[in-house]
């Protein structure tokens, strides 16, 4: 086991938050409310929520939301900053760093707390209890033998060892290059290309901008109203392609089936196994069976933690055709190690590489390049 594996999976018990009794929450939209009621179901006093959209008289939950330039009172008390997502604006290092410029003394990651004391939270993405990792010791060190290059190696030790310990040690994320890094050896284009879980078209217009040119495009987008604004993007925007582009309304999976599915209109709509009142009843069908003749060359997978039945229904086309991928693993806390394993385990000869693009490791993703 390589050391950066070994020392990680060896810590017992990592506790980078102390105890706490009450805390200030920097963020009040939902990872902030979330994290609130989780506290609060611990009997820790959420004492005020921070944040930068904060006007006058403004409560969540009967909680008041203030500037944080308005709370120089609270400046002594913990604070945890609930923004968790991709974007440039959710830095943490930024964040605390304007904080403790503003006089706040102590100031925690949503990671770090989470890692602390992880009862009573949900799993988020890939955050998890510490103990879920200990226990998959053996894949998480197979799958670290499975990477072609440094940089995924370093990557990947950093990735666990913020998922384990909370420190960030990790490379700057590059949005801007997602789908097509310029450091890997990417076949050239034109490609067919295969968009699954293509959401409004974002992912087409920005491999356009970065001159990923298309022969022919087949895009899958589950969710009627993101479909909707894909077809519009397509009519509008278009043409993607120099041949074919096929729009699916519909999910893919490991076989023909109806799933329920979260249609909610953003890119986090997902299959779930909970009734919601935005649920519906949704087609899922297998890639193998829709696309058995286009032969694509360039597969990408975004569907918000259900790669691993996609995988299982593309199985077949990726051993006859090999195609090149590029599939999202930062959903669900095994996506990391256990879906390079699973490839790795097919008559699917490639090289692994591993880049992350977004903040707090939000579009992490596996490229797998074909041998040549």
């Amino acid at each position: 086991m390589t050391p950066c594996i070994a020392d990680l999976l060896n810590l017992q018990n990592p506790r980078p938050v102390p105890v706490l009794t009450t805390v200030v929450i920097y963020g009040a939209g939902y990872t902030g409310q979330l994290l609130a009621q989780t506290l609060r179901a611990k009997k820790i006093d959420v004492v005020a929520f921070l944040d930068r959209g904060a006007t006058p008289g403004m409560t969540r939950e009967g909680t008041p939301v203030l500037l944080p330039a308005e709370a120089t009172h609270l400046t002594q008390m913990p604070v945890i900053v609930a923004v968790f997502n991709r974007e440039r604006s959710a830095r943490y290092r930024d964040i605390a760093n304007t904080l403790h410029a503003q006089g706040f003394a102590i100031v925690y990651s949503l990671e770090q707390y989470y890692i602390s004391d992880p009862k009573g939270f949900p799993d988020l993405y890939w955050l998890t209890d510490p103990s879920f990792y200990q226990g998959h010791g053996a894949a998480i060190e197979a799958a670290s033998r499975l990477w072609a290059d440094e940089k995924s190696r370093l990557l990947y030790c950093a990735l666990l060892r913020l998922r384990l310990t909370g420190a960030d040690e990790l490379p700057e994320p590059t949005p801007h290059l997602q789908y097509m890094p310029e450091d890997l050896p990417l076949r050239p284009p034109p490609y067919r290309f295969v968009d699954i879980g293509a959401f409004d078209g974002d992912t087409l217009s920005a491999l356009r901008q970065q001159k990923g040119l298309f022969e022919s495009i087949f895009a899958f987008e589950p969710d009627i109203n993101n479909f909707r604004a894909l077809t519009h993007r397509v009519e509008t925007e278009g043409p993607f392609s120099t041949g074919v582009t096929c729009l699916f309304p519909c999910g893919v999976g490991q076989q023909c089936n109806t799933v329920s599915f979260v249609s909610d209109g953003s890119e986090a709509a997902k299959v779930s196994l909970a009734p919601a009142k935005t649920t519906v009843q949704t087609p899922i069908v297998p890639i193998d069976a829709v696309l058995h003749q286009s032969q694509p060359t360039y597969i990408k997978i975004d569907v918000e933690g259900f790669e691993e039945e996609v995988l299982r229904g593309l199985k077949k086309l990726l051993e006859r055709d090999r195609p090149m991928l590029a599939l999202c693993v930062y959903h669900k806390p095994a996506d990391l190690f256990l879906l390079p394993l699973l490839l790795a385990s097919w008559d699917y000869p490639v090289d692994f590489y591993l880049r992350s693009h977004g903040e707090h490791t939000f579009d992490t993703v596996l490229y797998a390049i074909p041998k040549s």
